[in-house]
């Protein structure tokens, strides 16, 4: 990854950066920037640098291209893809606490 960048600037380089790689494991890890709340500009801002539900379509996305990529880069034989979920730095959940949605 590059420091700095959301699932944003991500899923516009996964193409060039990832798939064109033809992997057979893909980790795919964003969230504390795309939580930011960037209260240093002028004027602050009150909202994360992604939404959550733009942070989602970008996972999707990229766990969509990778499962492609690595059928691919297996032969087109049957594979198993398995996805983990990190826990967020304490940082990140207090960032996203104000968008997030109560179920």
């Amino acid at each position: 990854g590059i420091g700095g960048h959301t699932s944003k600037n991500g899923r516009d380089r996964f193409e060039k950066d990832v798939l064109a790689h033809k992997p057979r494991i893909v980790v795919i890890q964003f969230g504390l920037n795309d939580s930011a709340v960037d209260v240093w500009t002028k004027p602050p801002a009150t909202e994360p640098r992604v939404s959550l539900s733009d942070y989602e379509a970008n996972l999707r996305w990229m766990i969509a291209a990778a499962n492609v990529a690595v059928f691919e880069a297996s032969s087109r034989r049957r594979c198993r893809v398995k996805l983990r979920r990190c826990t967020p730095t304490t940082a990140a959940k207090a960032a996203m606490a104000p968008t997030m949605a109560t179920p």
